[in-house]
């Protein structure tokens, strides 16, 4: 029954081993992303700012005017 405990453990730690090793490799990759996803978040914020801004409406309102008539 020892044996089988002391084997048991070996292999545990060797999974527990392999499980770390996928997790360094995916944190490059999960890191990309997420600076990705924040920048993407910020551009269209900043655009929504851009384009809704009270100068840029007025302008749009002033060539909608000029356009309708």
């Amino acid at each position: 029954m020892q044996i089988l405990d002391k084997k048991l453990n070996r292999i545990s730690r060797a999974n527990l081993g392999v499980f770390e090793a996928n997790l360094l490799a995916s944190l490059p990759n999960l890191q990309r992303i997420l600076n990705f996803l924040s920048l993407r978040n910020l551009l269209s914020n900043e655009l929504f700012y851009i384009q809704f801004s009270p100068n840029n409406l007025s302008s749009i309102i002033a060539t909608a005017a000029l356009t309708d008539r």
